[in-house]
């Protein structure tokens, strides 16, 4: 699976936030998708991915520690993107101590467009997180 597959990325995004074992039909409801075997193709695609496993009752579930590998910190069954901290806290820092400190007029309006830029990357990063997870 690549990082461009979103049908695959979206279906284990769905499973962590369904956030326990799912059978075949429960995961055809959950995606919207018209037929069970597009369901079951999608659920072993995840398997031969190591994405999920598949249990001895037929359900399945999403190995956790992948999320990990895609750059999601995964709580419970809320999901952010890694770098939506990071660009969240950098903002948060810059414009702060932009404010705050007895620096230079070029300095300071440095670290507000840094700011910024890190606002505006946030605000992407939001949007294509939104989109994976509908």
């Amino acid at each position: 699976m690549t990082l461009t597959d979103t049908e695959a990325i979206r279906a284990y995004l769905k499973l962590i936030r369904y956030g326990k074992p799912i059978t075949v039909r429960e995961f055809q409801r959950l995606m919207g998708y018209n037929s069970p075997g597009k369901a079951q193709r999608i659920l072993e695609r995840l398997v031969r991915e190591g994405l999920a496993t598949r249990n001895n009752d037929g359900s399945y579930e999403p190995v956790r520690e992948v999320a990990s590998q895609l750059n999601l910190i995964v709580i419970r069954r809320l999901i952010i993107p890694r770098r939506l901290a990071l660009t969240s806290s950098i903002s948060a820092l810059s414009i702060t101590y932009a404010i705050l400190a007895d620096i230079d007029f070029i300095t300071r309006i440095v670290l507000f467009i840094i700011g910024l830029l890190c606002l505006l990357d946030s605000y992407e990063i939001i949007s294509t997180h939104r989109s994976l997870t509908k």
